[in-house]
């Protein structure tokens, strides 16, 4: 349905640059934006240096204009890799049309989608730093991203840091951690998790 426009208010707003300024945030790991269709208008406000430091997105990105002039997917996704993130998971929010006649059975469409970033380089294009390899390490793991966090575990730098502070290398304890996590699964959510292996076309990564 359309809506009409009732009335407006201005409300008052910050960049990120000024945001990153006022609250001390210029250290941050991790950024969750859910706007309503000013994501990638926050990511752009300002300079990029609140930005360089952030390992992982979770943003809500629009596949359809549900809001005046707004970026879509594209747009969004476009911006983040060029800045040196790569998509980790995407969660689709499923629509269905009103119609005057209502039917019993339609695929849906998808209208928006959350997405989980990754970065794999700093903005300038030069490596991670160890900080950052380390706090995505958590939220990799987290997120239960077992596989990525084996690949950065076994980064040379992150393998001499955790030799010389806990005498491993940690990869043993994630592969029990993970087998740990798979057990703790009904069978449902075996069977289930199972078949989206099953159905993934595997490549290995370089």
């Amino acid at each position: 349905p359309e809506y009409k426009i009732d009335h407006t208010i201005t409300v008052p707003a910050l960049t990120l640059e000024a945001a990153a300024e006022k609250y001390h945030l210029s250290d941050v790991a991790l950024m969750k934006l859910d706007t309503q269709g000013s994501e990638l208008e926050i990511l752009q406000s300002g300079s990029e240096s609140p930005l360089d430091e952030v390992v992982a997105i979770y943003i809500e990105v629009e596949l359809k204009p549900f809001y005046n002039q707004q970026p879509l997917m594209t747009d969004v996704l476009k911006f983040l890799d060029q800045h040196g993130f790569t998509a980790m998971e995407m969660k689709r929010s499923a629509l269905r049309r009103q119609t005057t006649k209502r039917l019993k059975y339609s695929k849906h469409e998808m209208g928006w989608i959350h997405c989980l970033y990754f970065r794999q380089q700093r903005n300038d294009g030069s490596a991670l730093t160890l900080t950052q390899k380390l706090r995505l390490i958590c939220i990799a793991l987290t997120y239960q991203y077992f596989d990525y966090t084996m690949w950065l575990l076994e980064q040379p730098d992150v393998m001499a840091y955790n030799q010389e502070h806990y005498q491993t290398n940690l990869q043993s304890e994630l592969a029990d951690y993970a087998s740990a996590v798979w057990d703790s699964l009904s069978i449902a959510e075996q069977n289930n998790a199972a078949s989206s292996v099953v159905s993934d076309r595997i490549r290995d990564l370089i």
